[in-house]
Order: C-alpha cells, then sequence, then structure tokens
C-alpha cells in the first residue's frame, strides 16, 4: 500500500462497557464526520491496519481430493467501505466492499492474492466459503480478490487474508 499522505488513529470501545449496535452506530458516525472534513480523500475503518500487528487468524475445513478434511488458514481482518481505496490498494477481480455490505445482506468478503491462489484457484468470485457454521446463512460469498500486502513487515512474504465488512462481521 502507499503510505504517503495517509493518517491513522486508534479508536478503543471496550465490548464489556460498549454494547455492539452502539459501537457499530459510534464508528458510522465517526467515519462519515472524517469523510466530511475538506481535504479528506478517502477514510475508512479497519480492526487492524498494515505494519502494526496483531491480526486475527482462522482456521476451517476446505477440504481437497487429497484430504477431504484439509484446512485452510488465513489472517482476518474486518474493515467499512472505502477501506482498499483509502490505502491505494487494487482490486485486482470482482470487487470491493460497499455501504450495501450490510447485515441484512449476502455475507460477503474479499479475499487477497495469497488466498485466492492457495485456495480458490483462477475463478475466485462466486466461491462460497464456510466460515461460520453456526450461524444462519454460514456461508460467505467471496466478491473481490485484492492486491497482496505484506502485512507483517516489509521483508515478509503476503499471507492468505480474508476481509469483511464490519457492518456484517462486527
Amino acid at each position: 500500500y502507499d503510505p504517503q499522505n495517509v493518517l491513522t488513529a486508534r479508536l478503543v470501545m471496550p465490548e464489556h462497557a460498549i454494547a455492539e449496535s452502539e459501537r457499530t452506530a459510534i464508528l458510522e458516525q465517526t467515519v462519515e464526520r472524517f469523510r466530511a472534513v475538506a481535504g479528506v480523500r478517502a477514510f475508512a475503518a479497519a480492526n487492524v491496519l498494515p505494519l502494526t500487528g496483531g491480526e486475527a487468524q482462522m482456521s476451517f475445513v476446505w477440504p481437497t481430493e487429497a484430504d477431504p478434511e484439509a484446512l485452510a488458514q488465513a489472517a482476518v481482518r474486518s474493515v467499512g467501505a472505502g477501506y482498499f481505496e483509502a490505502l491505494g490498494l487494487r482490486i485486482v477481480s470482482g470487487r470491493g466492499l460497499t455501504p450495501a455490505d450490510t447485515p441484512s445482506s449476502q455475507p460477503v468478503v474479499v479475499v487477497n492474492e495469497a488466498f485466492a491462489q492457495r485456495y480458490l484457484g483462477p475463478d475466485p468470485i462466486g466461491a462460497r466459503l464456510p466460515l461460520r457454521p453456526s450461524e444462519e446463512r454460514p456461508e460467505y460469498e467471496v466478491v473481490g480478490v485484492v492486491e497482496d500486502v505484506r502485512q507483517r513487515g516489509a521483508t515478509d512474504d503476503a499471507v492468505p487474508e480474508i476481509t469483511y465488512s464490519y457492518l456484517q462481521r462486527p
């Protein structure tokens, strides 16, 4: 990503003190206020930024011909609409996350190139990932592929990543 003219800030909202719906509303209000500031070209929220550490990891069953119980592993981030644009990241296939990706719409994710190459092959758009088997709508549809970012360090290889909308998975 291009760090030139990028400003970051940290907003702490303790889970035990503020209900999830209220945290989401506060975050949405904060995003709208910053987007309205003169000179701001793009603004988005994310739970983890590149090179800051603290990324979450997930595993889920992703069967292969050789192993029907094979596990896929990926770093996970939760972001708002406009995140990829704010960091100058290129969507290489499909689309990014939008304000239309809400709790009442089809659950969607954007994966990075490393994830798509390792687990999905040449046609990743439309793939359904079984990420939350206990939910009513357990499958998330892959709607986009974003270029790889070295999240951990400038010399580290990119790792497979899954990015959610925080409106769908706070």
